[in-house]
């Protein structure tokens, strides 16, 4: 029999003798024991569940879980500790969701979404918008201004006007399809979205070349926001000094430009 296991019966007495629990020998837990006979003892770390929540936005929150805002998320929370629950939802749906606690994180959100003491301490990324704007618009474009009295259409929920002092006739739809023919007809002068979505939808409506993309109307400075519950306190403190760490570290940078090739979105330092 192993010497161990032969003293045990008297080391278990001596525990309860010196811990004066003799009576109660339920209460001495088997890893002190194990400690005290120097087996070995490895303690297993309750994981935390943390429910993400956030539109698509290329290479930033893709469906299959690639993107910077995802991967900034597994620098601040690893594995070991966490575990990370991503979900694509529609944008109003996300701010819905943190907003009444019913998810603990939500990516890519403009100042006034959510109040200022649920928002991330530092601006996680420069949110760069584009417009599909008319042939006639197109002609006499002069910059961002141009936009300033036309009348302009963007995804329900993203709230473009909110971000800008451009004074133009900002109005939202849920569909895309309605959005194109809109644009199409003329009803509308620019569609405002990214580049790559843009794209697309000159594709998908057969809009041809005369509709152009202008890159960069608006720079809009996006947070994530936290529920505002015990555990979404507790997540966005630990983000807020793990963010500080991680950029003066290197690895804000390095994770925006492997995962956009640029370092245009990135915010200034904090």
């Amino acid at each position: 029999m192993n010497l161990s296991l032969r003293l045990l019966p008297l080391l278990w007495s001596r525990v309860l003798l010196f811990s004066g629990q003799i009576r109660f020998p339920g209460l001495i837990r088997l890893q002190g024991l194990i400690l005290l006979l120097g087996l070995p003892f490895t303690a297993t770390m309750a994981i935390e569940k943390i429910t993400v929540v956030s539109d698509e936005w290329q290479n930033y929150a893709e469906q299959d879980g690639t993107g910077y805002y995802f991967d900034l998320l597994r620098a601040i929370y690893p594995e070991t500790q966490y575990h990370l629950e991503f979900s694509i939802v529609p944008y109003s749906r996300s701010l819905y969701l943190v907003e009444y606690n019913k998810a603990n994180i939500v990516l890519g959100i403009y100042q006034g979404e959510l109040p200022d003491a649920r928002l991330s301490q530092y601006v996680v990324e420069r949110d760069l918008v584009d417009a599909l704007v008319t042939p006639e618009l197109a002609s006499k474009w002069r910059g961002p201004e141009s936009l300033t009295g036309e009348v302009v259409i963007a995804k329900l929920g993203y709230g473009f006007d909110k971000v800008t002092e451009i004074k133009m006739v900002y109005v939202e739809q849920p569909k895309v399809i309605n959005m194109v023919k809109m644009l199409k007809a003329r009803r509308v002068s620019a569609i405002l979205d990214y580049e790559e979505d843009l794209k697309a939808y000159i594709d998908e409506g057969g809009l041809g070349s005369a509709f152009k993309i202008k890159k960069s109307v608006l720079a809009v400075n996006t947070y994530f926001g936290f529920s505002g519950d015990a555990q979404g306190k507790a997540l966005q403190s630990r983000f807020n000094s793990e963010f500080k760490r991680l950029w003066d570290s290197g690895k804000i940078q390095a994770l925006m430009l492997e995962n956009t090739g640029s370092l245009a979105g990135l915010p200034e330092h904090p």
